[in-house]
């Protein structure tokens, strides 16, 4: 027996082998190294969670009672590495094995293939080498471009393999040719239309286009021209083709003509992330500004901050994108957190030791010190949805054709076939466009071109990230600024108090009250600690953007606190620490009541504190209990309440002195008031002893 390739460079690889095999090419790291197309180790963390979705629609197919009863769905999941000539080598493999009657087909560490239909004569030929085995598959899934799908699909054509596109969005894959291919994901003729509806929307009247030279930027470009010419409501003009390699000159180029085109306003980029993102970053580098562009899914689908994180994004104009349905499942999410904080790295497949050491800081498993939220954030993308969905429209097909098959058997028995029953992958492909379910992207359904009957798409705000983090900033910045508020309230009203009966006080006490640095490091002191607060829940639980879409309205977007309990923790320590340092300066503002009534600001530093303490204390129950835009607006009616509350029971009284009694605000005022005070203090203490001690 040959050694085989598992988990090396030379074949990426995951299978669990049964009678009835599915393959899943996903790309999961980097590109081949030139000529020897072996992948790099690095693995991309979001295209983890393409293997992980195959798996966990599989493993919930397996359990299903009622979903191909007598049936085990194993899979073959290959990485191609964004290699189109290891795609279509794989194709090659499983076309070979599913169409020439093998049992599998071997493959050597030269690329020879050979079938092996009984025993094992082969086995001299590949004596002391490696070599790879494959076995006939009844679909193949695909998360590819469409550059590399087009290729795969003429090929499995000639031997009627089905082929499941999950984000593969070209219009050219809707030919009749390609009737072997079905997706999951909609067409970019949809997309085309929504773009249509949008621009009709906002009445523009002249649009410029940037596209990729491929398939999916050509095709997706000429289905908007499309839309263009029969509703003739706005004008498209096409800027030019990018090409896929060396492409920085012909993007200089097409910026330079965006910019010197004073008129053109809209932009639509009909492009893959990698150039989308270059073409803005070349935007702002030439000075391009306040101009309106539009993105298609390949950019849309990707995080926010993809394009967000560009230095100086905001010069170059509005950014919006359109993206397919993306709510991934909680069953999901569950699963795939399950993975991440297993321990057991060892005994996970060879991608998911390279994202540990990828992402995790090189640790090999899960520990605590790692914020799990996210990885799980990282581990997995938005496509996942698309690849569950094709995994269950291929068992809804087969559980239909085989339970077809055994109603129309020469028994007569109405028998569901057990495990020798032969899968004719060709008619396979009609019961695929038969096919008709709930799935997790809604209502699963193909026309005769194979394509979702359904398509819904959301707009995407790029620079929505901006909105949340300035929204963080702005209530941090203010949080810290009624803190330093009632700080130095605290000292102010402390100072005072303690001026007036420093003759009482031991030498340290004195030097504090009469010291100004020591006073300044006290009140750094105390605003430290709720600094220490917010920069700890800031770091363990920061806020996030929560978006509420309402249909046909409008769609709201909140920046809520925290997700887990440490934001919740910290945010109430935060609080109770605030109202810790107001109770204080009431304190002395109360102990100051008796002082000579120009240096007696506690009624006025008391109503202050009132007002600010009554607002906070009725806005905080509404907080925790509603929600909605107008939870925003009376945070802001609060924040603006206490702090003119603040500033006019503060200073107000000292702008009357100033402007209407002047000469109260004199140092000699001041001195002469601080004797009289002075000595009605000494008078007072003689008229409080008593008899007997005075005759002592």
């Amino acid at each position: 027996m040959c050694p085989y390739y598992h988990g090396r460079t030379e074949l990426r690889r995951l299978e669990m082998w049964t009678y009835v095999l599915l393959l899943m090419i996903t790309k999961l790291t980097d590109k081949p190294e030139a000529k020897s197309y072996r992948c790099h180790d690095k693995v991309s963390p979001q295209w983890l969670g393409h293997a992980e979705a195959i798996l966990y629609a599989i493993e919930e197919i397996n359990k299903d009672k009622l979903l191909l009863p007598n049936f085990t769905l194993g899979y073959d999941i290959r990485d191609i590495c964004t290699s189109e000539i290891n795609a279509a080598r794989y194709a090659y493999q499983f076309a070979t094995a599913s169409t020439m009657n093998c049992k599998e087909v071997r493959c050597i560490s030269n690329h020879s293939c050979f079938c092996i239909v009984n025993g094992s004569s082969v086995d001299k030929e590949c004596l002391f080498k490696n070599y790879s085995t494959t076995s006939p598959v009844v679909a193949i899934v695909g998360k590819m471009s469409s550059g590399v799908a087009i290729p795969m699909a003429n090929f499995l054509q000639a031997v009627r393999i089905p082929l499941m596109g999950t984000s593969a969005t070209s219009e050219e894959l809707s030919m009749p040719v390609y009737n072997n291919i079905l997706r999951t994901i909609p067409s970019d003729i949809n997309q085309a239309r929504v773009f249509a509806d949008f621009i009709e929307r906002f009445g523009w009247r002249y649009v410029a286009a940037v596209a990729t030279d491929d398939s999916y930027g050509r095709y997706g470009v000429r289905a908007l021209e499309r839309e263009s010419i029969q509703r003739k409501t706005f004008c498209l003009e096409l800027f030019g083709y990018a090409p896929m390699l060396k492409y920085k000159d012909k993007l200089k180029a097409i910026v330079s003509s965006l910019k010197l085109r004073k008129t053109v306003k809209v932009i639509i980029v009909w492009a893959h992330s990698i150039f989308g993102r270059s073409l803005l970053v070349e935007g702002v580098k030439q000075g391009v500004e306040n101009r309106i562009w539009m993105f298609s899914e390949a950019v849309a689908m990707l995080r926010p901050e993809y394009l967000s994180s560009i230095h100086n994004l905001s010069s170059t104009g509005i950014h919006v994108g359109f993206k397919v349905r993306s709510e991934v499942p909680e069953s999901f999410l569950q699963y795939l957190e399950s993975k991440l904080v297993r321990n057991r790295s060892d005994e996970e497949h060879f991608w998911w030791k390279q994202f540990w050491k990828s992402v995790a800081m090189n640790k090999t498993s899960y520990d605590n010190t790692i914020p799990k939220r996210n990885l799980l954030h990282r581990a997995h993308d938005d496509f996942v949805i698309y690849i569950i969905d094709a995994i269950y429209s291929i068992a809804h097909a087969l559980d239909r054709m085989l339970s077809a098959n055994a109603s129309s058997s020469s028994t007569g028995k109405n028998m569901y076939p057990n495990s020798n029953e032969t899968v004719q992958t060709g008619k396979l492909i009609e019961y695929l466009k038969n096919v008709e379910f709930e799935g997790v992207t809604g209502k699963v359904q193909f026309d005769s071109r194979g394509d979702p009957l359904e398509a819904i798409y959301d707009i995407v705000y790029f620079n929505i990230s901006k909105i949340k983090e300035n929204e963080r900033i702005t209530k941090d910045v203010i949080g810290r600024s009624v803190t330093l508020c009632c700080s130095a309230l605290f000292l102010e009203t402390m100072q005072i108090v303690h001026a007036f009966n420093i003759s009482r006080h031991k030498n340290w006490v004195k030097a504090f009250v009469c010291s100004t640095k020591r006073q300044v490091i006290v009140l750094l002191a105390i605003i430290s600690i709720e600094v220490f607060l917010g920069a700890g829940w800031i770091l363990l639980d920061p806020p996030y953007a929560h978006v509420t879409i309402v249909p046909k309205r409008h769609v709201h977007i909140t920046c809520v606190p925290f997700r887990d309990v440490p934001g919740k923790v910290l945010e109430s320590l935060m609080l109770v620490y605030l109202l810790l340092v107001a109770g204080c300066c009431i304190y002395y503002a109360y102990r100051a009541r008796n002082l000579p009534a120009h240096f007696n600001e506690a009624k006025h530093i008391s109503f202050s504190i009132y007002i600010f303490l009554l607002s906070w204390i009725t806005y905080y129950p509404v907080d925790y209990a509603a929600e909605g835009w107008y939870v925003a607006v009376l945070s802001g009616t609060t924040l603006l309440l206490s702090s003119y509350g603040l500033l006019f029971c503060i200073f107000g009284p000292k702008i009357y002195i100033i402007i209407w009694h002047p000469e109260k605000n004199t140092v000699e005022f001041i001195r002469s008031e601080m004797r009289q005070n002075h000595l009605t203090q000494k008078i007072n203490n003689c008229n409080s002893v008593k008899p007997n001690e005075t005759a002592t």
